[in-house]
């Protein structure tokens, strides 16, 4: 009896920049999550492989926050929350981290909604 091999775990990070002429943007994101759904029905992830995917997620969110955000007005906004004693250094720490284990497109959403950049 063989021993299973390890699995191995990917990220595929795909942003789309739409013209959407009308169309509604929930369609475009209902398209993208089927799309990946029918990649994985259709083998088309393992390719001519003998490898077999065990699991996925896909996540389709709207990314039009990493575009308002500029890395040094990030920056600039968390040094007055922790000068002003709104944010403490520690939880800035472990905020940090979570962070970093986020999809660059949710933290830039969260930071996005703490700063109010794009409210009309």
């Amino acid at each position: 009896m063989s021993k299973p091999s390890p699995l191995v775990d990917f990220r595929l990070a795909l942003t789309v920049s739409y013209n959407p002429n009308d169309t509604d943007p929930a369609a475009l994101q209902s398209n993208l999550a089927g799309l990946v759904d029918y990649a994985v029905e259709t083998g088309q992830l393992t390719g001519d492989t003998a490898a077999e995917v065990e699991d996925y997620k896909c996540q389709v969110e709207r990314a039009d926050a990493l575009r308002e955000l500029d890395p040094s007005d990030v920056e600039a906004f968390l040094s007055d929350q922790v000068e002003s004693g709104a944010l403490s250094i520690e939880c800035l720490i472990s905020t940090m981290v979570r962070f970093g284990f986020e999809d660059p497109a949710k933290f830039a959403g969260e930071m996005a909604e703490r700063m109010g950049v794009g409210r009309e």
